[in-house]
């Protein structure tokens, strides 16, 4: 078995910003601290980030007011199917 630090390779539903626009997957964020949910618009996030943009690990400041936490996404390939963390 290999080492367990190696940099992932997502699968194509978890990849770029265009991949998962062309494999239609799912996103949304959640915080760390508060039990907030946001639904995230893939199209929307091609044009502030790119379509390179990896969300895998990524985080935001947790908009709620007061709340210190992070946003983190979480990702599901299609309808019917349980959103991930994309996360290590």
């Amino acid at each position: 078995m290999g080492p367990r630090n190696t940099p992932r390779d997502p699968l194509a539903w978890q990849s770029t910003v265009e991949e998962m626009l062309r494999h239609g997957t799912r996103l949304k964020l959640t915080c760390t601290r508060c039990p907030d949910f946001y639904p995230v618009d893939l199209n929307k996030l091609a044009v502030e980030k790119g379509l390179s943009f990896m969300v895998w690990d990524a985080t935001e400041p947790c908009p709620k007011p007061g709340c210190t936490g992070h946003l983190f996404y979480l990702g599901s390939p299609g309808s019917g199917t349980p959103f991930r963390p994309l996360r290590s």
